[in-house]
């Protein structure tokens, strides 16, 4: 669940991150916490991770109950970035494990993987 929270949103353009907790930074992090999206080879991918509700929760709970500092979680999303396929993940702020196991019943969907070719994209478009 800890790697949920480090999620990215990629092939989706998206406004600058934000520098500061605040309405940008949880429009940020509840769409990086519900979704990934992968794009590739004319194909994007949409993996559900948590449903909205969680996701809201996790944001005001690192940030208003356990103040997790904007820095710590930047380093965190970093290194997050810099995973290679089959590394641990690195250990989350304290904070944020906390507001994670505070959410933990706030409830979870289950991940559903959607495939779009540029085809069918292009249909729907018509």
């Amino acid at each position: 669940m800890v790697v949920l929270a480090g999620a990215t949103v990629a092939g989706c353009y998206r406004p600058p991150d934000a520098t500061e907790w605040g309405p940008e930074a949880k429009a940020h992090f509840v769409a990086s916490c519900t979704h990934e999206v992968r794009a590739g080879n004319g194909t994007t991918t949409t993996i559900a991770i948590a449903d909205q509700a969680t996701c809201e929760c996790i944001y005001d709970e690192m940030v208003n109950t356990f103040n997790l500092k904007w820095d710590d979680m930047k380093d965190y999303e970093r290194e997050l970035s810099r995973m290679s396929d089959g590394d641990d993940p690195p250990k989350a702020p304290a904070a944020l494990t906390k507001a994670l196991d505070a959410c933990e019943d706030a409830g979870k969907a289950g991940p559903r993987v959607t495939t779009t070719t540029a085809a069918d994209e292009d249909a729907e478009a018509k």
